[in-house]
């Protein structure tokens, strides 16, 4: 009978479905990747994701939660990446916050900001009242946003931790931004997110330079509630209060300016978007913000890039029309045909800057590969996942990070 470890696909989910769960032997923590993973069903109906060479920790049951605050207890770990990245960092803080991983709801969703919409008749909020924000100037794209932002970090202050959203989204169109910091007192534990996308500037407001305790990113930003740090504003408010001056960084200003000061002991970069495919050779750029990565970590970190993210169309990245990218070859870390290595710049400098790698396309391939009805449902709109594929990685994650004895795998 062949290794199951390096077994191919070629396995029926029938017979997949029987073998998990089983009594295969527990993974040696951190596991390095993801390869041989596949996906099986509960009696319930869920869906889980395991790999066939070892049992992968579970941390959404009681012991397991407990397991990851203590294995980050003390620790930063800051994501930088676009949307997908954003349902990733609400997937942890909710497991760490709430003790349980999100579950799929068809409003207020923290895995979905679409089902956060107010009716088109719903009152003026009373939170924004007295903002100097005025409700004639936004439409119903804006108050969705607007909504998502107060209330998911509202959800994140209330059992025990806090967070600091310096977000807005003024339209569709508009300059916007959203950096959130999450810290659990109890366990000294801080999770951030940073949105970028590509090599677009970031924007924010408070920075972790001027003071990275949660007291003095909260001064920061006193003059306006989650979702109304407006980067372009001309609020009463924030004119009363003396609008924090608005930042906007590069890549390279970002790692070393906003990254470094929260010192990560966990970088997670979605250096996956569009900007840096993996057939065009880099032009100096992406190994500079590599290792201004690596720079900006505490001791013993460690750097993650997440790879390429599939759609809901399927799981082979499709290629800008007029270059040769292998994105299906490029994407994951199934193996890159020997005649190929040399195409493959993307993975070659993150393999070279020593940068591991969280395969969120190895997952999803897998995940098309068991049921293709399956794969569809993992996603709620043509490029969000639904929640569980997100608690699913988030599980993955926490295999590569943690040790066997619930502490951090340096």
């Amino acid at each position: 009978m062949s290794d199951p470890a390096v077994s191919d696909y070629a396995v029926s989910p029938a017979l997949w479905r029987r073998s998990m769960p089983g009594g295969a032997r527990s993974c040696a923590l951190p596991i390095p990747d993801v390869s041989g993973g596949r996906w099986y069903t509960l009696e319930s109906g869920e869906l889980r994701f395991d790999l066939a060479r070892c049992r992968m920790r579970r941390f959404d049951d009681a012991e397991g939660v407990r397991a990851a605050r203590k294995c980050l207890a003390g620790r930063s770990v800051v994501m930088i990446g676009q949307s997908w990245t954003r349902y990733a960092y609400m997937s942890l803080v909710h497991l760490i916050d709430k003790g349980e991983f999100p579950r799929a709801q068809p409003h207020e969703s923290v895995c979905w900001e679409k089902s956060w919409s107010l009716p088109a008749n719903a009152s003026w909020p009373e939170w924004l009242r007295g903002t100097g924000l005025n409700e004639s100037e936004t439409d119903r794209y804006t108050r969705m946003w607007l909504n998502f932002f107060h209330r998911t970090s509202e959800l994140f202050s209330s059992s025990g931790g806090v967070e600091v959203c310096d977000c807005s989204r003024l339209g569709f169109h508009s300059r916007h931004q959203e950096n959130r910091y999450y810290e659990r007192p109890a366990d000294a534990l801080r999770i951030s997110y940073l949105q970028s996308e590509g090599r677009n500037r970031v924007l924010g407001h408070a920075l972790p330079s001027k003071g990275m305790s949660m007291s003095e990113m909260q001064r920061q930003l006193a003059w306006c509630p989650a979702g109304v740090c407006l980067v372009s504003s001309s609020s009463a408010s924030a004119r009363r209060h003396g609008q924090a001056e608005a930042w906007s960084k590069d890549l390279l200003g970002l790692m070393r300016d906003v990254v470094a000061p929260l010192r990560p002991d966990v970088l997670l970069w979605s250096s996956d978007f569009g900007d840096w495919p993996s057939c065009v050779a880099d032009d100096g750029v992406f190994s500079r913000v590599l290792e201004a990565g690596r720079a900006a970590l505490a001791p013993g970190g460690k750097a993650f890039t997440k790879s390429r993210t599939p759609s809901r169309h399927g799981y082979k990245p499709y290629p800008p029309p007029s270059t040769l990218c292998f994105g299906g070859i490029c994407g994951g870390l199934r193996g890159v045909p020997p005649q190929y290595e040399g195409r493959c710049f993307r993975e070659q400098a993150l393999k070279s800057a020593g940068w591991a790698t969280l395969d969120h396309f190895e997952l999803l391939r897998a995940l098309f590969e068991y049921n293709l009805t399956d794969a569809y449902r993992g996603f709620v709109d043509p490029a969000h996942h639904a929640c569980w594929v997100n608690n699913e990685l988030i599980n993955v994650w926490l295999n590569m990070i943690c040790n066997g004895e619930n502490g951090f795998a340096r």
